[in-house]
């Protein structure tokens, strides 16, 4: 399994922040408190990303942390809190470093006609988007696969973004450069893309993989969540969602092989894949 443990940096940041004092505010609170400078900061934690409104107040500092689940607790500290707390953070050296998420798209099979919203979370990782994300994408799918969206049909929504986070490769594949085709059909066919999903992941990476004399790889399903969460309504019947991580290799090594469950897609499905190069 994939190291979920978080480095002594991550550690110290979550220490630094608990030692500011979180209080509620209503609604009228806050719009009665009207900042005269924003600022955003976005501290990585691992397996959690931690995003922070600092709206700056002529005598205090009101922070507004992201909430995967969508609660928000709201922070009042003092200007002079906050400058220790960042000159702290600035301080720390991370052995973490943004990873670009390449292409994640995200194909959409209902049973029949119907209208789906898709909302990535947390969106700030966002760098790009095919149609335009703006909060999210409201479609029409068909059971072809075919997305109208704003009067445009679409095969697949498109995004790219970064993350912070350290992998490690507890288990996972050895390939030879020559051997990346096959191993890659067979395998997407045992993680349950079909012809045209298959297709399309191996025509992107398979340029990235071939630079490479062999590549270590592995195969993010379960715990792709915890990195970017992906809600979508109505709930499909069958949720595949592939990252690949992968690290171009001049020599071959040892590694404990992955062992990848089948997946069978039933009724109203959405399927994702993407994936990391480590560098």
């Amino acid at each position: 399994m994939m190291s979920l443990e978080m480095n002594d940096e991550s550690k110290k940041i979550l220490d630094l922040l608990e030692k500011l004092k979180y209080e509620e505010l209503l609604e009228d609170d806050l719009d009665n408190h009207l900042p005269i400078k924003e600022e955003y900061y976005t501290i990585g934690v691992d397996m959690l990303i931690g995003h922070y409104t600092f709206y700056l107040m002529n005598d205090k500092v009101l922070v507004i942390p992201f909430r995967q689940d969508e609660t928000y607790d709201y922070l009042i500290a003092t200007h002079e809190d906050i400058r220790i707390l960042v000159e702290e953070i600035n301080d720390l050296e991370f052995k973490s470093t943004p990873l670009k998420v390449g292409k994640p798209v995200i194909y959409i099979y209902p049973e029949e006609m119907m209208e789906v919203e898709i909302k990535i979370k947390p969106e700030e990782i966002i760098t790009t988007s095919y149609p335009r994300y703006k909060g999210g994408w409201k479609i029409t799918a068909s059971p072809e696969g075919v997305l109208d969206y704003l009067n445009h049909q679409y095969a697949y929504l498109f995004w790219e973004g970064e993350i912070i986070h350290d992998f490690e490769f507890a288990d996972g594949f050895i390939v030879k450069n020559e051997d990346t085709v096959p191993f890659l059909e067979e395998k997407l066919d045992i993680l349950g893309l079909n012809f045209r999903e298959k297709n399309d992941f191996i025509t992107y990476w398979l340029p990235e993989l071939e630079q490479y004399q062999y590549n270590k790889i592995r195969f993010l399903t379960s715990e792709v969540e915890d990195l970017v969460e992906l809600d979508v309504h109505p709930q499909p019947d069958t949720l595949i969602r592939i990252y690949m991580i992968f690290e171009g290799l001049h020599v071959s090594e040892m590694l404990n092989e992955q062992e990848l469950k089948s997946t069978k897609r039933t009724g109203y499905t959405v399927v994702e894949w993407g994936g990391m190069e480590i560098k």
